[in-house]
């Protein structure tokens, strides 16, 4: 019997069991397991474009990240690192804005560090990118396999090369030689060091292996790609076209991206044993990273590299566990105090109140008085021609104006 953690069912969220938190018998492979897993996340405000670039950074990193990470604003490192264990979380990418609009990007590793700090110079997200190819390949169509990571020109002298270049490799999953398979390998991280500009150039492409010896017709046909015949009389006019030949690109790396297809390999043209060309399609993003600074620590120990000045020291960006601001709490309101009298203090307070009541009612009568007064004396004067009408029909003096009725014969005095 499942025996629940809590004893209050929370109003949110779900139960697990202990055995679902130990997890010993899930049936997931050791070899998953042991994989390097990586958190991608933003701190602090972020805007569109900010949450858009970690979600493509995400995609870089799948299979073995969570791309459906929700984080909110009072989130810190230590909530994460604190989570990271259960999953098996080795690495932890965390983009960061300024309010002076700079960007950067922390590699942790978990979790005990190092950490290395990356200034973002320039990026382009996937979207930007796929919009200036001529030739697109969606990320929906690659399979869903880890990246193959490629390192190129990481051998300058400094401890920090050699750092950066162990990092990179612990954070996506090794690949054996004798036991991979062709079929998965699908996508590629390049990271490629500009000595004269100082920065790691960051790419994401994805693989593609074609036949060639073919004519650009014929690989129409092999693409599942209907070509249009109505202007043609026979198929031999369409495969023997002087112009549909390979292009000039593919002229140029003649000799640079050929390889003989091993056994093995599903694509379509290719004979095993044969040459084949491979290809590469950009997907995004593109990042030009500056090392700016490395610790010893998660985000704090001793700094092994670092340049002075760089990084402002906001508290909304820090990232050291015991200097992030605890989530603000709701205002209360200031308790009343309440006051002890004696009986005599209660009785003065009455007779105090009585007397400004007696003073306030005899300003208000005096303040009535005057009034009376003053309209007596601008009263308007009868005229001559009413008092006589009032005479006539028998009404006495002061009573023109009311209501009253003239006596009847049975009122009147005999």
């Amino acid at each position: 019997m499942v025996h629940r953690i809590v004893t209050k069912r929370p109003k949110t969220g779900r139960y697990f069991s202990d055995e679902q938190l130990k997890g010993p018998d899930d049936g997931e492979a050791q070899h998953l397991i042991r994989a390097p897993h990586t958190f991608v996340i933003t701190q602090g405000k972020s805007d569109r474009v900010e949450r858009e670039l970690c979600a493509d950074v995400r995609k870089v990193m799948e299979p073995f990240t969570a791309s459906k990470l929700k984080t909110k604003r009072k989130n810190t490192v230590k909530d994460f690192v604190a989570m990271a264990g259960f999953f098996h979380v080795t690495h932890m990418l965390v983009l960061s804005k300024t309010t002076g609009g700079k960007m950067f990007l922390r590699v942790m590793h978990l979790p005990r560090g190092p950490t290395l700090t990356f200034e973002i110079r320039s990026f382009t997200t996937a979207a930007l990118v796929r919009k200036t190819l001529k030739k697109v390949v969606q990320m929906a169509n690659r399979p869903m396999s880890g990246a193959l990571l490629i390192q190129n020109n990481f051998l300058g002298p400094g401890m920090h090369f050699k750092l950066m270049s162990t990092m990179f490799q612990n954070m996506l999953p090794s690949i054996n030689i004798n036991k991979v398979n062709l079929n998965n390998v699908k996508r590629c991280l390049l990271l490629n060091y500009n000595g004269e500009r100082d920065v790691v150039e960051w790419r994401h492409y994805a693989i593609k292996v074609v036949p060639t010896g073919i004519a650009k017709a014929a690989k129409r046909l092999l693409d599942k790609k209907i070509p249009k015949l109505g202007n043609l009389t026979d198929i031999s006019d369409f495969v023997d076209n002087p112009d549909a030949s390979e292009s000039e690109a593919d002229e140029l790396l003649a000799g640079t991206n050929r390889v003989i297809c091993p056994e093995g390999v599903s694509a379509r043209g290719n004979i095993p044993g044969k040459q084949s060309a491979l290809k590469l399609y950009e997907l995004g993003p593109r990042l030009t990273l500056k090392l700016v600074k490395i610790h010893s620590g998660l985000c704090e120990g001793t700094e092994l590299y670092g340049q002075d000045n760089v990084i402002p020291e906001l508290p909304q960006y820090q990232t050291k566990p015991e200097d992030i601001a605890p989530p603000p709490k709701k205002r209360k309101r200031p308790e009343k105090v309440k006051k002890t009298r004696t009986p005599q203090e209660k009785h003065a307070a009455k007779m105090q109140r009585r007397k400004e009541r007696q003073a306030l009612d005899a300003r208000k009568q005096s303040q009535e008085g005057v009034t009376e007064q003053h309209t007596a004396e601008n009263r308007p004067m009868k005229s001559r021609s009413t008092t006589a009408q009032q005479r006539v029909r028998g009404i006495p003096d002061g009573k023109a104006g009311s209501s009253a009725k003239r006596p009847t014969k049975r009122h009147r005095r005999i």
